[in-house]
């Protein structure tokens, strides 16, 4: 069954390929138009930028939790905001600041300037769609309904000047203002501390922060908070900006971190003509032969056009049924031309094993009938591995897999039906010994060069001698293609080289497992922007001084209790307890508590009240509603029964301490989650709206090994189909193992972290992985004779084009490493990796392995298309001059 489904395929693109040499042009014009219809799908294009949305880990923790907060808790901006209590990242505006001089923010000349920075954000202006203009002051975040939420410890700068001095003293951690009596948790606020020696009194703080909300309940509000943002951010970072004499200010919006992000990937498009262009040469030189008849640089050059073509008809497609565009897209484009160049290659290659004197449609058939299903194995493995990234719920990942899996698909077309055309057209140049680049222009046949010109020599000789054309001296072959399968295959085969490459090869797997073993996971906030990004610097800079008190978390009772027991009472306070000691990431201090609150209320008025009793639910509830809620911090944090008799529900904030990294905040939330996970009489939620980004954190690891299991699988499934010998398609397997390990180590040991970003890369490598192995074990597989002569035949067929493929795949991502961004790098690094790691297997690793372990008998049988195999280890052999029988199709087997 597995050998007639190789047999089958065989015959079939022998057919297809002996067509297309018969009718190229139409196959070419019919490309085109295909290519341009689907095209047009780009005016539909979509283009996602909400990283909220794309990074979002859909079947994580946080999208129930966020449900459960909405549901019970909606955000209220106009009379009752905090925000603790929201549940999206909205429309804000942060300020970090620094001094210029590294000094004291508490100093008069620092203060006026920041007061100046917040007078210039209340001031921003826009126009609204409606025709009226907004500033903060219409548009902000409103704890109560006449006031905006503001930075009330800025009404220190009253007292700046004696703070200066020294006659005020600021205490830590908590300030008074001896003034206006508000109290500030100065820790929040500022950073950078300088204390006296009883850790009681601020001497100094390096740094400072401001934040701004703006209303994010309505469609509307969105709009004009995103033109408040940019507003801000305009007068902050574009050209008529405030420049600041004391300060230095980091911003951050959600406006900025989505421009930021758009202008951080369109930073790769001033790189795609420079690749295209060092593609091109590379094609071309490499494609060239001193016959310049059998020259074939413009076939070369229609694998990228034909590759470009695909591109476009797959972004088409997809743009007509909807799939949006993201950023990391563009980083598709640089691989898509190796891909495409590489499936050239190992077409050209097959073309020059075909007998010179016989027909064009003849030797396209036998071309098509050997590399086609080849390439079928390569393309159809990179197509599967891309898609299996649609089973993430990260809709990044999957948007990103959706477009290259398709992209392959098409280029892989293109190849069959494009490619096919141009070398039809160029091999009928080719039997009219017309000149491989000069195409209007014919050559001389070496055999009857005596009497030319130097010039003449070196560009225009070429083809063969119609009178004598069995002659040697115009059978020149393939100069590469001759070290591979007379010098290197002899190479390969020594016992003591056998034995260095599995010296070797233990050694990279202990160097890999090393890497794999210091792997970090995670993406880092600041590695989604450009290294000069405003944005990466403001990450960095909160990285550096306000990470110990960045986060609070709410802790949702979702039960319906009777909070008048005194046993109830004391039971919650046990769960929040418990949550403040689930871990070292949690703060002991900068709670807020309702119930405690209200508790010690009722305590203090009860001396003054005998109505303040709330032993029943009745009173509880009463005196809770229409006493102690009204205008407090706490409104919105208990939920009522619509008859108000019952608390439905009821939420607690608790603060995040010392979370610098990713893995602290991810420990804390998990943390978390499993103390309120073990509750049995009570339904606890823990919430953060940054808690999305723990998800992903947490995906990582499983959802990596699932998906290159599965990929890896799915790879297998094809390689046993198409490769028609089970030990060499575990040979394939072994060796895709072997190059993720590979990859996954050395990555490790490059500075790459396990995150989206790679996990991407690695769906890649699955995919480029088998295509060096497929394309050797197909070849090795298909040939007769014993396992020295097939290794010597596979490299003659396949060492070049891989050569080709693994140094046109660098080139084609070589420009990334010149954008000053970690994800283009993480592209760059991991791509170079994969094909150092696939070259090394498919060409030392696996022609090893299968002269270990595969039977000497091995041969596959090709039914009617009986291919040159007639290579031997003689040095002076030259297949050009055999010229067998060769049973081919004729016009009673194609109509």
């Amino acid at each position: 069954m597995i050998g007639l489904v190789d047999r089958k395929l065989s015959q079939v693109f022998g057919k297809l390929g002996h067509k297309i040499a018969l009718y190229p042009k139409y196959f070419i014009i019919s490309s085109v138009i295909v290519s341009l219809t689907f095209g047009t799908g780009i005016i539909r294009l979509q283009y996602e930028d909400d990283f909220q949305h794309l990074y979002t880990n859909y079947k994580g923790n946080t999208v129930f939790e966020r449900s459960v907060v909405e549901k019970y808790f909606p955000a209220n901006y106009s009379g009752a905001f905090s925000p603790s209590r929201i549940s999206r990242i909205g429309r804000i505006a942060r300020f970090i600041i620094v001094t210029q001089d590294g000094g004291s923010v508490f100093r008069e000349k620092i203060w006026k300037e920041v007061i100046e920075l917040d007078a210039l954000t209340h001031s921003a202006q826009i126009t609204a769609d409606d025709g009226r203009n907004y500033n903060y002051s219409q548009l902000c975040g409103r704890p109560s309904a006449t006031t905006c939420y503001e930075n009330e410890y800025l009404d220190l700068g009253e007292i700046i000047p004696k703070i200066e001095n020294g006659s005020i003293r600021l205490s830590y951690p908590v300030m008074v203002n001896p003034e206006t009596f508000n109290t500030y948790p100065m820790p929040i606020y500022f950073s950078g501390f300088k204390l006296s020696s009883d850790n009681l009194s601020i001497i100094s703080a390096e740094a400072m922060a401001l934040a701004y909300f703006v209303k994010f309940e309505t469609s509307e509000d969105n709009i004009r908070g995103n033109m408040w943002e940019k507003s801000v951010s305009e007068s902050l970072q574009g050209p008529n900006s405030k420049n600041w004499k004391y300060i230095k200010v980091y911003h951050l919006s959600y406006y900025s971190l989505q421009t930021e992000q758009e202008n951080n990937n369109f930073q790769l498009l001033p790189y795609v003509s420079v690749t295209v262009f060092f593609m091109c040469s590379f094609a071309l030189l490499t494609t060239m032969s001193r016959d310049m008849t059998k020259s074939k640089p413009w076939v070369a050059m229609s694998g990228l056009v034909g590759s470009m073509l695909g591109c476009l008809a797959a972004i088409g497609f997809l743009s007509y049924i909807g799939v949006p565009v993201i950023g990391i897209n563009l980083a598709i484009g640089f691989i898509m031309l190796g891909i495409g160049l590489d499936d050239t290659f190992v077409i050209l290659s097959a073309w020059r094993q075909t007998n010179v004197l016989d027909s064009v449609p003849n030797r396209l058939s036998q071309t098509y009938a050997e590399a086609a299903v080849s390439i079928t194995i390569t393309s159809l493995t990179d197509m599967l591995s891309f898609y299996v990234g649609l089973m993430t719920p990260i809709p990044a990942v999957q948007i990103f897999c959706t477009y290259a899996g398709t992209c392959v698909f098409w280029i892989y077309i293109y190849q069959l039906f494009f490619v096919g055309a141009i070398l039809a057209i160029a091999g009928h140049l080719e039997a009219e010994n017309g000149h491989g680049v000069l195409w209007w222009k014919t050559t001389t046949p070496k055999s009857l060069s005596d009497g030319k010109s130097t010039l003449e020599k070196l560009f225009f000789i070429g083809g063969i001698d119609k009178a004598n054309p069995r002659n040697e001296i115009d059978h020149e072959e393939n100069m590469m293609m001759g070290f591979f399968r007379d010098h290197y295959s002899k190479f390969i085969i020594k016992k003591w080289v056998r034995g260095l490459v599995i010296i070797l090869f233990i050694i990279y797997v202990g160097v890999s497992g090393i890497g794999l073993a210091q792997l970090e996971e995670g993406m880092k906030e600041e590695n989604l922007y450009s290294d000069n990004s405003h944005i990466r610097k403001y990450f960095l800079m909160e990285s550096q001084y306000f990470k110990r008190y960045l986060f609070r978390v709410q802790v949702v009772i979702k039960s319906p209790l009777n909070y008048s027991e005194p046993k109830m009472q004391e039971r919650v306070g046990e769960i929040l307890t418990a949550l403040r000691n689930s871990s070292r990431f949690v703060a002991p201090d900068y709670s807020e508590n309702w119930l405690q609150s209200f508790t010690n209320y009722v305590t203090r008025y009860k001396e003054y009240d005998d109505d303040y009793d709330i032993s029943t639910e009745e009173n509880f509830i009463r005196i809770l509603r229409q006493d102690f809620l009204p205008d407090s911090i706490f409104e919105t944090d208990v939920v009522f029964s619509d008859d108000g008799t019952q608390i439905l529900a009821s939420r607690y904030i608790i603060q995040l301490l010392n979370t610098y990294t990713s893995e602290d905040n991810l420990v804390a939330i998990v943390k978390l989650r499993e103390v309120a996970a073990a509750l049995e009489d009570v339904e606890v939620i823990i919430f953060n709206p940054w808690s999305a980004f723990v998800d992903q954190f947490i995906l990582i690891r499983p959802m990596t090994i699932q998906l290159l299991s599965i990929a890896a699988a799915i790879v297998m499934v094809v390689a046993i189909i198409f490769i028609p010998n089970f030990v060499t398609s575990v040979c394939v397997l072994f060796t895709i193992a072997s190059t993720e390990l590979g990859v996954l180590g050395f990555m490790s040991l490059w500075g790459v972290r396990l995150d989206i970003v790679s996990i991407i890369c690695l769906i890649m490598c699955i995919g480029f992985s088998v295509d060096f192995s497929a394309h050797v074990s197909y070849a090795y597989i298909s040939s007769t004779g014993s396992a020295e002569e097939r290794i010597s035949k596979a490299l003659y067929s396949l060492g070049l084009p891989i050569l080709q493929g693994g140094i046109s795949t660098i080139i084609g991502v070589l420009a990334l490493v010149f954008v000053p961004s970690y994800i283009p790098s993480v592209f760059f690094k991991v791509t170079t990796l994969v094909i150092f790691c696939s070259s090394w297997h498919g060409l030392f690793v696996l022609p090893v392995l299968l002269l270990v372990i595969t039977p000497e008998t091995l041969v596959c049988k090709r039914g009617k298309f009986k291919i040159d195999q007639s290579v031997t280890l003689n040095p002076s052999h030259n297949p050009s001059l055999h010229f067998p029988e060769t049973e081919l199709p004729g016009s009673k087997d194609i109509s």
